[in-house]
């Protein structure tokens, strides 16, 4: 069964922030099932915003892991500095463990991010490995909207196919909808939802209609005998 979920982030999901205010900020992260079990500011992973205000702000990438003894969440690395207008991206590159979510605050304590409700200058992307038509909604508001998202099997012999999942299409939800609202992805290409405004947004996929993979446009190496080079001039190499 095939589902994604913005407040249960997977093997192939991410979420981004924006740190635009200068400051220190400290985040933890926990199963889905486990909301209420916060941890103390000084225990908690540590990002720290400079002063300075990037002219061409970058993106930082933290990695979770899952660690089986302590049953716990592990970003790598613990402590960032980042420079003001940078974001911070959040992802678990290993299918290992459950979902989790992320939760910053500040040094005081107040929440200022959650992947639970994701709001203006959060984005939330997922990869899509299998074609079908995907659609979802976000199930913190009462929108009637059910956009979709049509995930079609590449052909391996047409020349640009590798650019084709390189680059991700953008998603925006801005006043309550999500535009476009139907759109066409490449087996393999990641969707980015940039999240404008303040309305809370939880989005969630709540039925799918996934496609028989056709064989014949997997890409394959080309064929060649036992101990010779698949692009050999020998004759004797040639099948």
């Amino acid at each position: 069964m095939y589902r994604f979920d913005s407040r249960f982030l997977r093997q192939f999901d991410s979420v981004t922030r924006q740190f635009t205010e200068t400051g220190e900020f400290f985040y933890h992260l926990a199963v889905h099932t486990r909301l209420g079990k916060v941890p103390r500011l000084d225990s908690m992973a540590k990002i720290k915003v400079a002063k300075e205000s990037s002219d061409t702000p970058r993106q930082h990438r933290i990695s979770i892991t899952y660690d089986k003894a302590s049953r716990s969440f592990v970003p790598s690395p613990a402590e960032l500095t980042v420079n003001r207008k940078d974001t911070v991206q959040w992802h678990k590159p290993g299918n290992d463990g459950h979902g989790y979510y992320v939760a910053v605050m500040d040094a005081k304590g107040k929440k200022i991010f959650t992947s639970q409700s994701l709001h203006n200058n959060a984005v939330f992307t997922h990869f899509f490995s299998h074609p079908g038509d995907y659609r979802y909604r976000n199930i913190l508001s009462d929108s009637h909207q059910r956009p979709v998202i049509r995930v079609y099997q590449v052909d391996p012999s047409k020349a640009d196919w590798p650019k084709l999942s390189t680059t991700p299409v953008l998603i925006r939800f801005s006043d309550g909808k999500f535009t476009p609202d139907d759109v066409r992805v490449p087996e393999g290409g990641t969707v980015i939802w940039l999240i404008e405004g303040s309305e809370p947004v939880a989005i969630q996929l709540d039925c799918y209609d996934l496609k028989k993979i056709d064989p014949d446009m997997i890409p394959r190496p080309p064929r060649g005998k036992k101990g010779c080079k698949p692009d050999t001039e020998d004759d004797g190499c040639k099948g």
